[in-house]
């Protein structure tokens, strides 16, 4: 999911888009995908099978940044190799159930980099269908994204993440902490909060 802190209120309410708050009460635009990389985690367990055959132990941090890391050797259009990573229903593309889909053309270039390219680019097309229609229709522009969680410990990603949506991104060393590191915030805001209110 995307969540985009608000100077002013939006126009009007967006089924695609959800409204909460920061702490100090600004609007927060949450536009929510049900499919990330559960896709991409399922050919991963798929992969740790291969190498457990042939007798090749790697932990599944390694295993997600080797991986990862062929990125920079991809073609620009993932080979043709197409994707459809719902696993599960997509309220932004009207999809009630999911059927995950892996399609190539006899001609397409068949290799690992293109591979992993069409399924971060999966991961990341929904959300970009939504952040797109909500600047379009309320005439916003996103001045940076910071990029959490574990798949960005490869830097590559953040690069087609920011291709997709159009913004910079930026990923912080911490970025595959992701909620965790969220919540020890708030925790801290809200304790700083009850001191100064007593």
């Amino acid at each position: 999911f995307s969540m985009f802190v608000l100077d002013e209120p939006l126009s009007r309410p967006y089924p695609e888009v959800d409204i909460v708050s920061t702490p100090d009460g600004y609007d927060v635009a949450m536009i929510h995908a049900n499919n990330g990389t559960s896709d991409l985690d399922a050919w991963m367990h798929l992969f740790e099978e291969v190498l457990t055959a042939l007798n090749v132990s790697v932990d599944a941090t390694t295993l997600y940044e080797r991986l990862l890391a062929t990125l920079s050797k991809a073609d620009a259009n993932a080979g043709g190799l197409l994707n459809y990573n719902y696993v599960s229903g997509e309220f932004i593309t009207d999809v009630k159930q999911g059927t995950p889909t892996f399609l190539r053309h006899r001609d397409s270039n068949f290799n690992l980099a293109n591979f992993m390219k069409s399924h971060i680019y999966s991961s990341f097309v929904t959300l970009k269908m939504g952040v797109a229609r909500l600047a379009e229709a309320e005439n916003l522009a996103f001045d940076c994204i910071t990029a959490h969680g574990g798949v960005f410990q490869s830097p590559t990603v953040a690069y087609d993440l920011a291709a997709a949506l159009d913004v910079p991104v930026q990923v912080r060393s911490t970025a595959h902490k992701g909620g965790a590191w969220g919540i020890a915030l708030l925790a801290s805001y809200m304790s700083e909060t009850n001191k100064t209110s007593l």
